[in-house]
């Protein structure tokens, strides 16, 4: 899906239940295609040129119960490092978690967003899963052009990514890491 607004330009994509992840060596030149056409627009319609000021990219992650996961329990195995202890008391037991971090992208070349939701997709799917977004913003300035902001986006989500879950939660999703 495109969107066109007054200050920005979006190109989305949402993947298929068993269908394959669309890695972004293949989604990347298809939102360059579409911004190339974008851009010849405005020329030819004498709108003057697209002038980016700010890159982003945000990965939306669906972890559905009985996948990594099935209890809440299982937490503490899949995001240690960002979500602290997972403490059960004896008279209360976790049921839920939510929360953001922000991050910079050093040295102040953006900002990463990391927010985890414990949900339930309404009806009639009802799942329970955790949705982890990641977001990359920075501005268009200095050496940063759009394509090289995109890239670090893509580069620190994906690290990010890595270090912010578990090895066990990497050898269920079949990803392995060098040096990770």
């Amino acid at each position: 899906m495109i969107q066109i607004q007054n200050d920005r330009l979006h190109y989305n994509w949402l993947g298929q239940t068993g269908g394959d992840y669309p890695r972004y060596k293949k989604v990347r030149p298809e939102f360059d295609k579409y911004l190339d056409e974008f851009q010849r627009f405005l020329k030819e319609e004498s709108l003057g040129p697209l002038q980016p000021n700010q890159w982003e990219i945000t990965y939306v992650n669906h972890l559905p119960r009985g996948s990594v996961w099935s209890e809440p329990a299982d937490w503490r195995g899949l995001f240690a490092p960002l979500t602290g202890p997972f403490a059960s008391t004896p008279s209360a037991t976790l049921e839920s978690l939510g929360g953001q971090w922000h991050f910079e992208i050093t040295p102040q070349r953006g900002r990463l967003h990391v927010e985890l939701r414990h949900e339930r997709r309404p009806p009639p799917d009802g799942r329970e899963m955790i949705t982890m977004k990641l977001t990359a913003r920075g501005p268009v300035a200095g050496d940063l052009d759009l394509d090289r902001g995109l890239n670090l986006g893509h580069e620190t989500i994906v690290t990010a990514f890595r270090d912010l879950t578990s090895p066990e939660a990497h050898g269920y999703w079949g990803l392995y890491y060098e040096n990770a």
